[in-house]
């Protein structure tokens, strides 16, 4: 790891061991496939090494964890920006980690093509925020068929930059697969980070 990206982790994971909040399990048993394929079994190896000897901080028995299983936000946050500053990932890695979570969950990828209006696919991502995140409050704003835009607002989800653009990323997909497009564009045009009161992710296709 970078010494930068080390001295920056630290200060991280002090930050991150704060949170309160909770998700589903399905998100750390993909955060760590998803590294295996990329980075290798012994990538993988190396990073939980580092995380344990450096930070104390151990992954749970995946195999007992269930995909809907409630678990704390601290577990899949941790493992994801360690990932990102020891492999040295960059803005569009972490972006590729947000689309790819929709193809890794086969039941939600089929669901979402059953929605043939843009709008009640976007209207789903919001209600069902709190089905995956226990902090936040989700909300579809400004939807304008005819110049193909929207907007989703998220309050009171304050973890980390990083997830900015992995939720970002997984918008992207889920807009790709329920409207064939390949224009997609989600853009944080407000984020808590900052200094705004809000996410407010504006999308077009």
């Amino acid at each position: 790891m970078k010494k930068e990206n080390k001295k920056l982790l630290d200060q991280e994971i002090l930050a991150l061991e704060k949170l309160q909040g909770k998700e589903r399990g399905a998100d750390i048993k993909y955060l760590v496939e998803y590294v295996k394929e990329k980075e290798g079994e012994n990538g993988l190896k190396e990073l939980k090494i580092e995380l344990a000897e450096h930070y104390d901080f151990f992954l749970p028995d995946l195999e007992k964890i269930t995909d809907v299983e409630w678990i704390s936000e601290v577990i899949p946050h941790i493992f994801l920006v360690a990932t990102v500053r020891f492999f040295d990932w960059k803005r569009e890695d972490i972006y590729e980690i947000g689309k790819n979570a929709i193809t890794y969950s086969k039941t939600l990828k089929m669901f979402i093509k059953y929605f043939t209006s843009t709008k009640k696919t976007i209207q789903r991502i919001v209600d069902d925020w709190n089905n995956y995140y226990s902090e936040g409050n989700a909300k579809l704003t400004n939807f304008n068929k005819n110049k193909k835009k929207a907007i989703i607002e998220i309050k009171n989800f304050k973890t980390h930059p990083i997830l900015c653009i992995y939720l970002s990323g997984v918008i992207t997909r889920i807009l790709e697969i329920t409207t064939g497009s390949k224009h997609i564009k989600v853009k944080e045009t407000k984020c808590i980070f900052k200094g705004d009161d809000r996410h407010s992710f504006e999308l077009t296709w």
